[in-house]
């Protein structure tokens, strides 16, 4: 069992490691803007605008995916222009199958986090589908390769017993967590189309 600081401490550190790159390029290219060069000017003006917009697009899709949750029931709308926002400088991409425009909140949360884990486990690039069902949510990874390893299952079940929690793998207990806050269970399998993630609640 984790306690609470802990968690905050290895979330904090997380993200801060998540935001460092983004923000990291715009300082180092301010330095550019002091050069006689035109051209590197414009370079470094061209990577500042690009890395302010992914730090802007990192700073909300956090704020929704580790935030504290309000309503019970939240809007589509709140946070899928969110997660293509988060997407665009990846090579994956994302496609919803939704049926209504609430949802409840921890599974919203649940559906942001598997994006999260979906950056890390297709490498090269890939597709998240994103199914609405009528008792949860199926999540589906497709891509040439997958890094998925059995510490990764083992954490988005809540096993932890041989595992040491850093800020690399806590996300993954994280999003179990979600998982427990939403009531719901977790199945993961994997068939000719991909990486399959089921969550189904529990009544």
């Amino acid at each position: 069992m984790i306690t609470r600081t802990k968690l905050l401490e290895l979330m904090s550190a997380r993200m801060f490691h998540d935001l460092a790159g983004p923000i990291g390029a715009v300082h180092n290219s301010v330095e550019f803007l002091e050069e006689e060069s035109q051209s590197l000017k414009d370079k470094a003006l061209k990577i500042i605008k690009a890395s302010a917009n992914e730090s802007i697009a990192r700073l909300k899709f956090f704020r929704q995916s580790y935030g504290t949750v309000g309503e019970k029931m939240t809007h589509l709308d709140n946070f899928m222009p969110l997660v293509e926002e988060f997407l665009m400088a990846s090579k994956l991409s994302i496609v919803w199958d939704l049926k209504s425009e609430a949802v409840n909140s921890y599974i919203a949360k649940v559906m942001l986090n598997f994006v999260v884990i979906a950056l890390g486990s297709l490498i090269y690039g890939g597709v998240i589908h994103v199914f609405q069902l009528d008792n949860g949510i199926k999540i589906l990874f497709e891509g040439k390769k997958f890094i998925f390893t059995d510490d990764t299952k083992f954490l988005l079940n809540g096993d932890i017993s041989n595992i040491t929690l850093t800020s690399s793998n806590i996300q993954l207990y994280y999003t179990y967590m979600m998982i427990e806050e939403a009531d719901a269970l977790l199945s993961i399998s994997k068939n000719s189309e991909g990486l399959e993630f089921l969550i189904t609640n529990k009544g």
